[in-house]
Parts: C-alpha cells; structure tokens; sequence
C-alpha cells in the first residue's frame, strides 16, 4: 500500500543527471546570495560578546545603564567544583546556556563544603575561569553562598551547607575583592 502523502519525483520534477548547465552570471548571483546570507546570520556561539554591563535596581525592575528594563533569563549550574571533577566546567558549558537556551544569566552556587575542601585560592581560580566564560559570550553572573539553613543559629539542612559566620563574612569579603568592580557579576545570599 503507498502513502499518498509521500511524494514522488516525477520527470518535472526530477533533476537531470550530468553537469550542471547554469551560466557564470547564475553562479556569480548565486555566490553573492550566500555571501549576504552569511553576512546577515548571527555570529557562532563560540563569537566574543560584549560583557554586559552592570545592571541596578529601579523599584522593582533590573535596568540597564540607559534605565531599560532587563529581563533577566537563566538558570542555575551545579556547583563550579563539582562540574569540574566531572569534566564539564568549560566555555562551552556558558555557550550552551546563552546560544541554546537563550539565557542572560547563570547562577554559580558555591556549597561552603567544596569551598573548603578546594581552598579559597584554587576555588576562586576555578571561579576567575567560569565569570570569564560567562563574560566572554555575553552573560551576568549571579555568585551564590550556597547555604541551607541558619546562619545565625548556625543549623543547616545538611552537613554540606554547613558554615559559620566568620566563613560566610571571609568567603563574601574574598569575593567583593577579587569581582567587585567586574560588572557581569552579581552577589546572592
């Protein structure tokens, strides 16, 4: 039985085999389409974006330096030191959220647990490339002290979220030092 949706080539459709016979004109406009056409496509994810410029806080509305509104679009990453001890902490990591998803922005968490384990200098090297990354192809960042619980009481949901004040504050001064005046980078509590 044939499907009568499934079209056949007839002798009016089918193309001739052998050379082609189109003239050096054809060719020449043919040539210049797909030039404009590549010309006018946008530019591959692995492209150098502007960084984005540092955002503030309107009443309720993130704008941008000329006081439009942002609308901010993204997603969380897993912890920085996780993705990498699993191989994925690359550019192309941040690539895929701004080309494929269509993000604005990623959300590092950093659990005080890898921050310990790793060290804050090495920590902060594996965060140096991330912000890069995110810089580089046109995203914010929103940094994360990924902290379930209590701070003051000191009573966290479980033992990797586990801090003490004195971290919380050392972990937040290393980070205003080091990101302070880079301004795809955003602070979170």
């Amino acid at each position: 039985m044939t499907d009568s949706r499934v079209r056949h080539p007839t002798p009016s459709t089918a193309r001739a085999a052998g050379p082609s016979r189109r003239t050096p004109a054809a060719l020449a406009a043919a040539l210049a389409l797909g030039l404009l056409a590549a010309a006018m496509a946008p530019a591959p994810a692995h492209a150098q974006a502007d960084p984005p410029e540092r955002l503030r806080v309107e009443g309720s509305r993130f704008v941008g330096p000329d006081g439009e509104t942002v609308m901010l679009r993204g997603f969380s990453f897993s912890d920085p030191d996780r993705l990498d001890r699993e191989g994925v902490w690359t550019r192309a990591l941040f690539e895929e959220a701004r080309e494929g998803w269509n993000a604005n922005v990623v959300r590092l968490p950093v659990h005080p647990r890898a921050w310990r384990a790793r060290g804050k200098d090495a920590y902060l090297a594996l965060l140096d490339d991330g912000i890069g990354w995110a810089e580089d192809v046109g995203l914010w960042v929103i940094l994360d002290w990924h902290t379930i619980g209590n701070p003051v009481t000191e009573l966290f949901q479980s033992d990797g979220y586990n801090t003490t004040r004195t971290e919380t504050l050392r972990f937040w001064k290393a980070i205003a030092e080091r990101y302070g005046d880079r301004p795809a980078v955003a602070f979170y509590e």
